[in-house]
Parts: C-alpha cells; structure tokens; sequence
C-alpha cells in the first residue's frame, strides 16, 4: 500500500511539473552576482522549489535530528557506563525483591 501511494504522489508530482513548465514557458533572466542565465519561468519555479525543499531539510537534520542523535550518544554512553559498574545488563542499580 505504501509503495502504491508513492507512485501516485510520484504521478502528481510529475503532473504537476508538466503543467507548471507548459503553463510558464516564458523565458527569464536570472541575475545572482557574478552568473547571469535564461531560462523558462517554469524551470526557475521549480529548480526554486526545490532547493527551498533541500534547505527545510538541512534546516530541520541540523535543528532536530542532530541534537537528538548526540542525545541518544550521550544516553547510550551513560548507560555503557551504568552496566559496567552494576555488572547488569539491564542497568539496575538494586537487586530485584521478593514480595512475600
């Protein structure tokens, strides 16, 4: 089911392309600094589309994903430490009781 839902996303996307570039055929200047070129309207939309794609997600591994994976380093680390003193596994510190 998942694999069907990402080629129909993978349809839309590609649609969506289409019309995008048939719909903004003009052709553009782009001026950034030092290079200068001409393109489709519908080319620049997308090509800007998707390095602002590329930069969420940057923006998000490094805000997110990084902290966490260091957090998770840190814990796993910590927890190294625990089983080697305790001799546990599991990282307990107390035996387990008996209830009578």
């Amino acid at each position: 089911m998942f694999r069907f839902s990402l080629y129909i996303l993978a349809i839309i996307a590609l649609l969506t392309g289409l019309i995008l570039g048939t719909l903004n055929a003009d052709k553009v200047s782009v001026d950034l600094l030092w290079w200068q070129f001409s393109a489709p309207l519908g080319g620049i939309l997308v090509l800007a589309f998707v390095v602002g794609a590329l930069a969420g997600v940057f923006a998000l591994y490094v805000t997110r994903v990084l902290p966490l994976r260091m957090a998770l380093k840190r814990s796993q680390k910590n927890q190294a430490k625990l089983n080697s003193v305790n001799g546990d596994s599991l990282g307990n510190t107390r035996p387990p009781t008996k209830n009578a």
